[in-house]
């Protein structure tokens, strides 16, 4: 009977299950950082999962982008495909698919600038719809890194390293530049009106817009680096993360540029969640780092999904795989960056202690002690 039994199971693995993995288009989120109960161990819950449309049998998923409210994803066919990230009210369903297009041809990454239906499909040459006031970024330097949504406008940097935006004040638009003296690495973070950017000479800035006249980029700090950057700076809360490739990790305050901590984990960040630095580390992994110290944290397998996303927008970890299947996995609790702060000050004077004497002692029996007689000698 057991015997029977165990040479049924076995055919029903090998039958059926790789029918199954290719029915979901070959990707298994089982025992993956995409399944429930693993994220839900490294404090992370799913929020969504969507199938690009595409022609995954002969082609591949090449490049996902993340938007102010979309991700956009582009497939070896020419497909460019848009999912709806937005939660307010009136907004799609996160994770439905918005549109698909076919361009006819492979047209690689797609550089968001702008916020939900507005953002502007950037390249090299032409911008598109969402800012029309302006003409579209480039010039003799050409792009070195594609525009991104900053103060109203957009900021870029070209091949030379110049930090370029154009941005709206009350009456027109403005051009602002400041050198950094050496061309970008790996791409732009905008915090309000703050840019983080990190550089091929090993320097990492804060640049701020101005909040007057003179009309000109604002450089709040600058740190240089112990060996060259990997790839661009993470940014949650109110620290800086960045990857030096083999030679570890390090996070600095972004308020006055400090170093908070430096770990010898070496990865390639692709997102910061709540209280953890996500990466992919030698192995292949998707491993984590506390964001305020830098201890080593949780780690999950990828599985299928090795088509790694750089998420520098929000607080989203998103998995995708060559196969066309996104997973979008949010954290449970947002915790602050910074170490918790000691126990309040009381906000009452304690009352002086009583000057008063302090009472006479009371015999047991109700007697008072007897006074104590001087001695004198005859």
């Amino acid at each position: 009977m057991h015997r029977f039994f165990s040479v049924g199971v076995a055919w029903f693995a090998v039958a059926v299950l790789p029918a199954a993995v290719a029915a979901a288009g070959g990707t298994l989120l089982c025992g993956t950082a995409a399944d429930d109960l693993v994220a839900a161990r490294a404090g992370l819950m799913r929020e969504w999962v969507v199938q690009i449309p595409f022609d995954s049998a002969g082609w591949n998923l090449e490049t996902v982008s993340i938007g102010d409210g979309l991700v956009v994803a582009t497939s070896g066919d020419g497909g460019v495909h848009a999912v709806s990230t937005g939660t307010s009210p009136g907004l799609p369903r996160p994770g439905s698919v918005l549109w698909s297009r076919h361009v006819g041809e492979s047209v690689g990454r797609i550089p968001l600038a702008g916020n939900g239906d507005e953002a502007i499909a950037g390249s090299s040459a032409r911008s598109s719809a969402g800012y029309p006031d302006f003409d579209p970024p480039g010039g003799d330097e050409g792009v070195g890194e594609p525009p991104v949504a900053f103060a109203g406008g957009v900021v870029w940097s070209d091949t030379t390293g110049m930090l370029k935006a154009t941005v709206k004040d009350e009456k027109q638009w403005r051009q602002l530049e400041f050198d950094l003296g050496s061309p970008v690495t790996g791409g732009m973070v905008v915090r309000d009106r703050s840019v983080f950017v990190a550089t091929q000479q090993g320097e990492l800035f804060r640049i701020d817009e101005p909040d007057g006249a003179p009309f000109a980029f604002k450089q709040v700090w600058r740190v240089t680096l112990p060996y060259r950057p990997a790839a661009g700076p993470l940014v949650g809360g109110d620290t800086v993360a960045i990857s030096l490739g083999g030679d570890g990790i390090m996070a600095f305050s972004a308020i006055d540029g400090r170093e908070r901590w430096r770990s010898c984990h070496a990865g390639r960040l692709v997102s910061i969640t709540g209280n953890r630095v996500w990466c992919i580390d030698a192995v292949g992994r998707l491993s984590s780092l506390d964001l305020a110290t830098g201890m080593p944290g949780e780690w999950m397998c990828l599985g299928s999904f090795t088509l790694p996303v750089v998420n520098t927008v929000n607080d989203r970890l998103i998995l995708a795989s060559p196969d066309g299947l996104l997973v979008s996995l949010a954290p449970r609790r947002t915790v602050s960056a910074v170490p918790p702060p000691g126990p309040p000050q009381p906000n009452w004077k304690p009352a002086e202690e009583s000057t008063a004497p302090a009472p006479e002692a009371v015999d047991p029996a109700g007697e008072k002690p007897a006074a104590e007689s001087e001695s004198t000698e005859t």
